[in-house]
């Protein structure tokens, strides 16, 4: 099986298969919906995120108010260490949605994670 794989200089992987997030080598623990919600955003690079397009993938089949997004987004931006004013990975389009802006490229390989074996998806931002 191959891994598609996103890579850049920042460290950081989504190893989707497993569902970590690592920064160089090290484990970054995720809820649930935080890692759905950072996954479906580097799945969509430069691509502008409704709020109701992000409910409905991360959230299908609950109700939430779109106000979690706001708390989801800012929590990502925490861990991740980026500035809301001057946003390197998660720009805000106010009152439109989000975007993921962060470097992507794409390889195909196959490896073993530091910390599982195997392959898989793995996003590298």
């Amino acid at each position: 099986m191959n891994a598609m794989t996103y890579t850049d200089t920042n460290d950081y992987s989504l190893d989707c298969d497993n569902e970590l997030l690592l920064h160089g080598r090290q484990e970054i623990q995720l809820r649930p919906k935080l890692f759905a919600l950072l996954a479906y955003m580097i799945k969509h690079p430069n691509r502008l995120l409704t709020r109701e397009e992000l409910l409905t993938q991360v959230w299908p089949d609950v109700y939430v108010s779109s106000d979690i997004i706001k708390t989801y987004v800012r929590d990502l931006r925490k861990l991740l260490g980026d500035d809301p004013h001057h946003p390197s990975f998660i720009e805000t389009k106010h009152g439109r949605g989000y975007r993921f802006i962060g470097h992507i490229g794409l390889k195909t390989l196959q490896q073993e994670s530091p910390l599982r074996a195997g392959v898989g998806t793995r996003y590298h931002f």
